[in-house]
C-alpha cells in the first residue's frame, strides 16, 4: 500500500516503504533458508570420505550416522534471522561424538568439517543471502 504525500516543492509522490520492507523481509527469509540448505549439502559432501580419516581431515563415513544427522533451521523474524547448520539442529538428533571429531580430544586429533566447511563457503553464502532482496 502506498501513501501519497508531497515533497517540499509541492510535487505529489507515492511512498511504498511498507511494501518494500515486506518484500525484503520475505526474500531475506527465503535466501537464508537457501543458504543453510546449501551449507548442509556442502557439509554432507565433506563428511563422505573413507573411514578412518587422517588427523586434520574431515571425518570419513563409517555408519553414516553423522552425515545423516546434519540438519538446518532458520529462526527469528524480520531482519533478525539466524540460520544454523549442524547436528542437533532442526529435526536431527544430537550426535555426541560430533564435537569430538570437530575439535579432537586428548586422545584423538581433530577431524574438522563444520569450521572448514563454513570458511570455504562464506563468499557463496553471502551471495545467496544477499541475492535479489528487493
Amino acid at each position: 500500500m502506498s501513501s501519497g504525500t508531497k515533497n517540499m516543492k509541492g510535487d505529489n509522490f507515492n511512498w511504498y516503504g511498507g511494501n518494500v520492507q515486506r518484500a525484503v523481509e520475505a526474500n531475506l527469509n527465503r535466501n537464508m533458508k537457501r543458504a543453510v540448505i546449501f551449507l548442509q549439502g556442502q557439509l554432507m559432501i565433506k563428511v563422505s570420505g573413507l573411514s578412518p580419516s587422517a588427523p586434520g581431515n574431515p571425518p570419513g563415513v563409517d555408519t553414516g550416522n553423522l552425515r545423516r544427522n546434519i540438519g538446518w533451521d532458520v529462526s527469528g523474524r524480520r531482519l533478525k534471522l539466524k540460520g544454523r547448520v549442524g547436528t542437533a539442529v532442526g529435526n536431527k538428533q544430537s550426535i555426541g561424538y560430533a564435537v569430538w571429531l570437530e575439535f579432537g580430544t586428548k586422545h584423538m586429533a581433530e577431524r574438522p568439517y563444520l569450521r572448514p566447511g563454513l570458511r570455504e563457503n562464506l563468499k557463496k553464502l553471502s551471495g545467496i543471502i544477499g541475492a535479489r532482496l528487493v
